[in-house]
């Protein structure tokens, strides 16, 4: 399986060992792919430039397993609930730890029927940005007060959706940063459809065991203890 090693080590990257397993009788080696520190961007996406980060030990979640992983990066455009631009780059940058506990899920998804993947929606949030949320929609039920902080900016948490492997999303009980009693992680009413329901509970077991936390009032939202 891909991704075994999920160890990151900020001085060095991450280092692997050789693994191998066997397919039709014939050996070969399995596919790692590192997490290191502040990846290079690719081309053609703006760069995010190191001061704008809190610490060095961030990754680049869409160097990392793109094109495996899928990004719509909502703040980055207009498509928000705010509509309006809320970033000035489209990245995906996360704590090395969240990093790692993504791949995690990621490989626990890969091993359903049929295989799952993610598409995600919001990584690092820089200050700035928190503010112009804030400044959008101030209820503390639903966006972090810039004084107090969100754990966006800290890098510690992901808002991401299950897919399957073509990048279409699963059923969900609502879009994405919809604030409605509906999207809340408990919400069982009638108006909640059962596959719905069942893929909600789907992405919580995959990340939780993962090691992630929810919130009340996302589904989407999973963030590191």
């Amino acid at each position: 399986m891909i991704l075994p090693c999920l160890i990151f080590l900020i001085s060095a990257g991450c280092s692997f060992s050789e693994n191998e397993k066997t397919e039709g009788g014939e050996t070969v080696p399995e596919i790692v792919i590192p997490l290191t520190p502040q990846t290079p961007q690719k081309p053609g996406l703006p760069p995010l430039p190191a001061k704008k980060l809190p610490a060095d030990n961030f990754v680049d979640i869409q160097n990392l397993i793109s094109p495996r992983l899928f990004f719509d990066i909502r703040y980055a455009k207009s498509t928000n609930f705010t509509g309006k631009v809320i970033y000035d780059e489209e990245n995906c940058f996360l704590e090395s730890k969240t990093a790692a506990a993504l791949l995690k899920a990621y490989e626990a998804a890969q091993k359903l029927e049929p295989p799952r993947t993610f598409i995600i929606y919001d990584c690092y949030r820089p200050p700035y940005a928190q503010q112009r949320l804030w400044d959008a929609f101030p209820n503390a039920s639903y966006v972090a007060p810039p004084a107090k902080g969100s754990r966006h900016s800290r890098g510690t948490a992901v808002d991401l959706t299950l897919a399957y492997m073509d990048g279409a999303p699963v059923e969900m009980p609502t879009d994405f940063d919809v604030f409605s009693p509906l999207a809340h992680m408990n919400y069982e009413g009638k108006n909640l459809p059962p596959a719905a329901r069942q893929n909600r509970e789907l992405l919580k077991k995959l990340m939780t065991e993962a090691g992630f936390l929810y919130t009340r009032t996302e589904w989407w939202h999973y963030h590191m203890p």
